[in-house]
């Protein structure tokens, strides 16, 4: 497809211009980056801008210097908040960065619209960080493609995940995982792709001793109606 098809096919899904910036896919193959639908507001206010640091930087060692290369994480998450920022200092990748951006703008947002206030109790997880916590050395916490958080209004739990679910496939974003923890200071987790892009479209319960890729399945949907299957 040349330029000019690209740019007649995004004005006919929305007026969008495709920039140095855009990250989205019109109903592409089933990896992240994430489609074009998710864009659920003004896509010149919420696309990542380019980096607003010398061109050799490959990090942002701080929430100001995150700031300065894309603006606020978003409408409701900010860099600096608790649980947004890692907890050893960081620093972020700045494609990590950029991620974070993308899943804050197109899918937390939406979730702390119907839900209400969320507390963020980890997002990117640095290897060593990640490694202390006992996370999976594949997790999506590692690119910034995973989110722990607790519904400061509830409820928080199993049935919780699949009420996100049901929000985000209405949505017509897909996702990996929604994880309910019915205990515990991670109360809900949302996995936007795995680390080589695929988006399993899972609903999943917590089980203490096992991995993320093993807790039992409670519901799967469709990639392309977006329609639970099991």
């Amino acid at each position: 497809m040349n330029d000019t098809t690209t740019a007649r096919v995004l004005a006919a899904v929305g007026g969008l211009a495709l920039g140095a910036g855009a990250w989205f896919v019109l109903r592409g193959p089933r990896r992240f980056p994430l489609p074009i639908e998710a864009v659920v507001r003004d896509p010149a206010a919420f696309t990542p801008s380019e980096p607003d640091l010398p061109a050799q930087r490959t990090e942002v060692r701080n929430p100001a210097e995150a700031r300065a290369a894309f603006g606020e994480l978003s409408q409701y998450f900010a860099w600096g908040e608790p649980g947004v920022w890692p907890s050893d200092g960081g620093p972020i990748p700045m494609d990590v960065a950029r991620t974070m951006v993308e899943v804050a703008r197109a899918y937390m947002d939406p979730l702390r619209v119907t839900f209400g206030p969320i507390r963020v109790t980890s997002w990117y997880r640095r290897p060593e960080r990640n490694a202390v916590v006992g996370g999976s050395n594949t997790s999506a916490h590692l690119t910034g493609r995973a989110v722990d958080f607790v519904l400061l209004n509830g409820p928080n739990g199993y049935a919780t995940a699949q009420r996100i679910a049901d929000v985000l496939a209405s949505r017509n974003l897909p996702w990996d995982q929604v994880i309910g923890y019915e205990t515990g200071t991670h109360r809900q987790h949302l996995g936007i792709a795995t680390n080589n892009g695929l988006q399993r479209m899972l609903v999943n319960e917590f089980r203490p001793g096992r991995i993320g890729t093993d807790y039992p399945v409670v519901a799967r949907y469709d990639r392309d109606s977006m329609a639970r299957i099991a």
